[in-house]
């Protein structure tokens, strides 16, 4: 069990004792483990009572908190289901795994359904992994640690030890920790020249101001239009997860100042974007995930199901900027979900 789950449970229940600590922990670890037979999407979606309910995944959930045979109860709240799928997220969530971030991208992205209910512990943690993460991708490279003079020292030791085998087994010891270093220093220098293409990439789309996809100027875009063709564009340049700091700034520069704060039905942007880009830039998964994402759901309702939830993100009124931030955001989860 780690601390900051052991912390995250004391804040939810003041007065859980060792013992439901310890089940709640166990719990939590199993559907970890059991994730891929779960599925991620099924766990937001648990965690989240306001979303359509899914009775299969649902029933796969519970049948995989009972393999254990633990009692679990929380007090003060009825919704054991969903305390159990945010907790386990939670667990999901501060773990170094790719699917970790794709979980905290897709909690983040719910926030955009205002219906929803908050839940702080959950939010907080997500909104965490994201900034820790992007700081941590993008930081710049130190390679202090290694210098010529390592490997100076290492040949010195390997010609001098030509003639006493434990000095020799010395040097070949110094010998594979610089190269260990040296390796370390080169993915370490790939990371960088990805994120200067990226960097260099994303500039020359903002400031050349046209659509790849359009082969036209983002200005003779129609209004309702941009929002969704620039998160898309945008999320297909990002090549370091999850997306950078500077991406307002872009998507704002795309959507045109004078625009970008305009307010309006999201309902509107989805259904004013052509269909048959937005079927194929923003379709579903079979695994559920995109059941959680709120655009996604937008769009897929135009030909399946149409739930409560999406009829009331329809119906949102926000800026057009929040509009493309949301669907970038949805974009960069699915990408984390997939490993790329």
């Amino acid at each position: 069990m780690s601390d900051q789950f052991e912390l995250h449970m004391r804040r939810a229940d003041p007065s859980v004792s060792p013992e439901e600590l310890t089940r709640w922990a166990e719990l939590a670890d199993l559907l970890v483990k059991e994730v891929k037979q779960v599925g991620i999407g099924t766990l937001v979606r648990i965690a989240h009572p306001g979303l359509p309910s899914d009775e299969k995944a649902e029933n796969a959930f519970i049948a995989s908190v009972r393999k254990k045979e633990l009692s679990f109860k929380l007090r003060g709240n009825e919704n054991v289901a969903a305390i159990l799928a945010g907790f386990a997220l939670v667990e999901i969530i501060l773990s170094k795994k790719l699917e970790g971030l794709a979980a905290a991208l897709a909690v983040r992205a719910l926030r955009f359904s205002k219906s929803l209910p908050t839940f702080t512990e959950l939010d907080e943690v997500a909104n965490t992994r994201i900034l820790e993460t992007e700081r941590a991708a993008r930081a710049r490279l130190e390679i202090s640690r290694i210098t010529s003079k390592d490997f100076a020292n290492t040949a010195k030791t390997i010609e001098a030890g030509t003639a006493d085998p434990a000095i020799l087994r010395t040097a070949i010891e110094q010998l594979q920790k610089s190269t260990a270093m040296q390796v370390d220093v080169n993915e370490r220098l790939a990371t960088q020249l990805r994120i200067r293409d990226e960097e260099l990439d994303l500039l020359w789309w903002a400031v050349g101001g046209s659509s790849f996809l359009q082969h036209r100027a983002f200005s003779s875009v129609p209004t309702l239009e941009r929002p969704l063709l620039c998160a898309y564009e945008l999320s297909a340049r990002v090549a370091i997860l999850p997306e950078p700091l500077s991406s307002d700034g872009l998507l704002r520069r795309a959507l045109g100042a004078a625009d970008a704060d305009t307010s309006t039905r999201v309902g509107d942007v989805v259904t004013a974007t052509p269909v048959e880009w937005l079927r194929k830039a923003f379709a579903p998964t079979g695994d559920g995930f995109t059941a959680v994402l709120p655009i996604h759901s937008l769009v897929n309702g135009m030909t399946g199901p149409v739930n409560a939830t999406s009829v009331r993100d329809a119906e949102l009124s926000t800026t057009l900027l929040e509009i493309a931030r949301q669907a970038l955001f949805e974009l960069v989860a699915l990408r984390a979900l997939k490993g790329s």
